[in-house]
């Protein structure tokens, strides 16, 4: 990860807000099964698999067997969340059906092939 990118990255953690910090969130995404931490050229795509019925667990460090889930939920992304589409192409994140963020503190629903014909 470049220091840059990293700096842009920690702006998003404000500790009177928050009760986790960059490191933790790091740590709990290397540590998850499924778990995505990717890095290159300015992007930063922390994510992992989770469950469309308990999005009231998508921000808490919970993580569910890969069979049970059916989309990625993206807790941070700098730069191009596209590339998670790509490691996924690459077989090197599993497929799955959608993708969640989180926006002006509502929850975004993407269908994956929606998002890579867009991006595309």
């Amino acid at each position: 990860m470049s220091t840059e990118t990293i700096v842009k990255a920690k702006t998003f953690w404000d500790p009177k807000e928050n009760r986790t910090s960059f490191e933790e969130d790091l740590a709990f995404h290397l540590a998850a099964p499924y778990g995505i931490v990717f890095s290159f050229e300015g992007t930063i795509i922390f994510a992992r698999p989770v469950r469309l019925d308990k999005a009231k667990e998508w921000e808490t460090y919970t993580s569910w067997p890969l069979e049970e889930c059916s989309a990625w939920y993206v807790w941070l992304a700098i730069g191009h969340a596209n590339k998670l589409l790509k490691l996924m192409d690459a077989g090197l994140a599993p497929k799955l059906p959608y993708l969640v963020r989180k926006k002006n503190d509502k929850f975004r629903l993407t269908e994956t092939e929606k998002l890579r014909r867009m991006t595309n």
